[in-house]
């Protein structure tokens, strides 16, 4: 048999497995399910049919830059650097911040400002390069950092804003980039739950100097784990992919700049010339190859993702003098990484009993995200700044949730 009869006849079982195979959950509503099939499994096994190509090690042409190039062109921008989950990227992102190479970098001590409501890996990156996280609060309507508190938040030794996406939302990106050129601030985007939101028109992630994503199993397309970095700059995009992969050149796009390095170093072999610290971040090229065909579905689940949350405004709004529905502005194009409900202050139930409610009934919920990050143990570990009284992050901890709203979910499930 040569490869491709392999392939086929691999991928012809597993559409029969999925076909007949019953996928049961504990949940009658879940917030995520399966979202790949015999397509995704099909380029897996033509990967690793081809094992001299199964990392970025490789030479030649690889699946993981053709995906990275696809999802930067489809974000807008040069630059995109795939690692091995969401959580690496806002790391790198970091580390590339930090580095000595770069102009005006953030060192030590400096100050970065972010919502109190977030995921924890926004603050852990931030801990691990010695920088103090400084905590604003969000707005109740779209659950992103509140501009405002961003300007007034600003300190002699704030250096950079991160602008977290929560669930899908964009932020007011205007207000952020017109802050951060009056301060000299460097803007973090982290899209990791916002693939495709869309600020004015434009993607989120392009308007940043650099911005991350995750394709994480629930996030809107995935490659199991996996993530990726994005930038218009080339020169800090290369020092990405040398952070990436353990401090060599390897991946870097630049031949004139690993020409002159080469040239510089002739005694040390040029596959393992260090020019930088690094580690291993690297995907496979079996999440690249996942990457590719979710990327063809990526517009089909986004639009079923706005018709279920349609679905659910439609048909919760009769209970809206107790719960605050998503706040759209004319601005915005929200990515729907799920659908928050929040309880009012009339509410004549809480949140908890809801939630409770709802889990009987086999519905699944989730907090959103960490909540107030610093209502959380790990706050009082390291070094931070509480900026405010957090009035809407701590509401928010107190009174909403979230329920699924992903491609796979059935009429009948909307329903119920």
């Amino acid at each position: 048999m040569n490869k491709d009869q392999v392939v086929n006849e691999i991928k012809a079982l597993a559409a029969k497995y999925f076909s007949e195979y019953n996928f049961k959950t504990k949940y009658k509503v879940p917030l995520m399910s399966r979202s790949y099939n015999e397509e995704e499994i099909a380029e897996v096994v033509d990967t690793l049919l081809t094992p001299e190509k199964v990392t970025l090690n490789a030479s030649g042409e690889l699946k993981t830059e053709k995906f990275e190039n696809l999802w930067a062109n489809f974000i807008g921008v040069k630059n995109g650097v795939m690692v091995n989950s969401g959580s690496s990227a806002n790391l790198v992102a970091i580390y590339a911040l930090t580095n000595p190479t770069i102009n005006n970098r953030l060192i030590v001590g400096d100050e970065v400002i972010l919502p109190a409501l977030n995921w924890s890996t926004c603050v852990s990156p931030l801990y691990a390069a010695g920088l103090k996280p400084v905590f604003v609060d969000v707005n109740s309507n779209e659950y992103g950092v509140d501009v405002n508190q961003v300007r007034d938040a600003i300190g002699p030794k704030t250096k950079a804003i991160m602008a977290v996406h929560l669930l899908g939302f964009p932020v007011d990106m205007d207000s952020i980039m017109t802050i951060a050129k009056e301060n000299n601030l460097f803007v973090i985007e982290d899209c990791c739950e916002a693939h495709g939101a869309e600020y004015k028109g434009s993607k989120v992630g392009s308007f940043g100097d650099i911005s991350t994503f995750s394709f994480y199993l629930s996030h809107h397309i995935t490659t199991i784990e996996g993530g990726m970095i994005m930038s218009n700059n080339d020169n800090l995009s290369d020092l990405i992919r040398i952070i990436r992969s353990q401090g060599v050149m390897r991946n870097v796009k630049n031949i004139d700049y690993k020409n002159k390095i080469n040239s510089k170093y002739p005694d040390i072999d040029s596959r393992f010339l260090f020019v930088n610290t690094g580690y291993n971040f690297r995907p496979t090229e079996m999440e690249g190859a996942f990457g590719l065909v979710q990327f063809n579905r990526f517009e089909s689940y986004f639009k079923l993702r706005e018709k279920n949350a349609e679905f659910f405004t439609r048909k919760l709004n009769k209970f809206s003098e107790f719960i605050q529905l998503p706040i759209i502005t004319d601005n915005s194009r929200p990515a729907w990484f799920a659908y928050p409900i929040m309880l009012k202050e009339n509410s004549p139930f809480t949140a908890k009993e809801l939630v409770s409610f709802l889990e009987e009934k086999g519905i699944e919920t989730r907090p959103i995200m960490s909540g107030d990050y610093t209502r959380h143990p790990v706050a009082n570990i390291y070094d931070n700044r509480i900026f405010g009284d957090l009035k809407n992050t701590k509401f928010i901890h107190d009174n909403a949730f979230f329920i699924g709203v992903h491609p796979g979910l059935r009429d009948e499930e909307k329903k119920r």
